[in-house]
């Protein structure tokens, strides 16, 4: 009995451990999909409406390209081209923009904006 109570506190140890890394480069750099008022979907990875940050430091989606880099907890972007979606006197051009991630999941975050608003990203499978 003593071991069984001991295996399960192991597993919710390691449960929790992952839930609670933090956000790396490495694990980040990917294809991600808002997921607006709890959707849990992938249907629009396909449709352009994703984000995707390389490994190389840049980031793409539909409104405009540029860098990124984590710092602890802090995502940073920059951004350096405008995809002329968006009225240029709202393009944050050149300008840092600071969001706080939360690893929630191995294939989830969730986005605090410098406004306070957050949003929830799943990561896109691989299309390889």
């Amino acid at each position: 009995m003593r071991l069984v109570l001991l295996g399960a506190a192991a597993l919710m140890v390691t449960g929790c451990a992952t839930q609670r890394q933090p956000p790396t480069p490495d694990w980040f750099a990917g294809v991600w999909l808002a997921q607006p008022d709890g959707e849990r979907s992938l249907t629009a990875c396909v449709g352009g409406v994703s984000v995707s940050y390389f490994a190389d430091g840049r980031f793409s989606h539909w409104e405009w390209s540029g860098e990124w880099r984590l710092d602890g907890d802090l995502l940073i972007e920059t951004a350096t081209l405008d995809h002329e979606m968006i009225p240029p006197e709202e393009v944050p051009l050149g300008i840092p923009e600071i969001s706080r991630i939360e690893r929630i999941g191995r294939n989830e975050f969730r986005q605090t904006l410098a406004s306070g608003d957050r949003v929830t990203y799943l990561r896109c499978p691989s299309l390889r």
